[in-house]
């Protein structure tokens, strides 16, 4: 079991082909909700007071599709709006099989969620399907190019991410512009291909990276498909690790160098 996780979750819907956008441009989404998340609010303030993650799992928003869990991934904040509220997540991934409604359990009253269930947010307890995935897969890494900012008010450590904005439609475009020409997504550095190793899991997953990083730009910027490049996680990492960041050629001669 992961005690890097939060004993609590949120369950929420979304439409299928949101969820593989983001799947496949990385893992990280943002989006709102006309409800204001209160308790689902209390609750990451909560958990990242004692440094757990709070996961949030999806079920498919097509009304005649609700057929149980599908993905789930991490919470990285969430803002409360006058008028709703504002979602941010991260290390979103594919369930290996879905998981029905049922096996969720309200955190107000332990109930089981009915497989019926269509509101789009409850508050529930972390099930052990989530608890006892692989520890590799939950590690939560923050975005590469975002700034974490603690700032304590009285006896409460208050967060914010600031993130340099993205546009996820020319990161979609390049990822089908690769599969398009090649035939899969293969990192550009190293060659691995999520699709040839997980299988099935892994179909469309890859990160797309800027050749020109956004954070030095330091500015917004008019971002072409040619600026963009396919990476698997790992390199993806490398290169940003080091200052200045590496290129693709620099970190390709590391890698025959070691």
């Amino acid at each position: 079991m992961n005690h890097n996780l939060s004993s609590s979750c949120i369950y929420t819907i979304r439409h299928s082909r949101a969820l593989a956008d983001d799947y496949g441009a990385g893992g990280s989404g943002t989006f709102k909700e006309k409800a204001r998340w209160v308790t689902g609010s209390r609750i990451h303030q909560q958990a990242c007071k004692a440094k757990k993650r709070v996961p949030i799992l999806f079920g498919p928003a097509e009304a005649d599709t609700i057929d149980g869990v599908s993905y789930w991934g991490l919470i990285d904040a969430i803002t409360l709006k006058s008028q709703g509220t504002e979602i941010s997540f991260s290390s979103l991934q594919k369930l290996p099989r879905k998981h029905r409604l049922s096996s969720l359990r309200k955190l107000s009253d332990d109930a089981p969620l009915s497989d019926n269930y269509i509101r789009p947010y409850v508050p529930c307890k972390t099930p052990k399907f989530i608890l006892s995935a692989p520890v590799s897969s939950q590690l939560a890494l923050h975005d590469i190019e975002a700034e974490e900012i603690s700032a304590r008010e009285g006896a409460i450590s208050a967060r914010m991410h600031l993130h340099r904005e993205r546009d996820r439609t020319i990161i979609v475009a390049k990822r089908k512009q690769v599969l398009s020409s090649t035939g899969k997504l293969a990192c550009s550095v190293c060659g691995f291909d999520f699709r040839q190793f997980y299988g099935e899991i892994g179909e469309g997953f890859c990160e797309v990276h800027h050749l020109c990083p956004l954070a030095i730009a330091g500015k917004e910027v008019q971002t072409h498909l040619d600026d963009l490049a396919i990476v698997c996680s790992n390199c993806h990492r490398m290169i940003h690790i080091c200052h200045p960041f590496l290129t693709i050629a620099e970190l390709k001669a590391r890698i025959r160098a070691a």
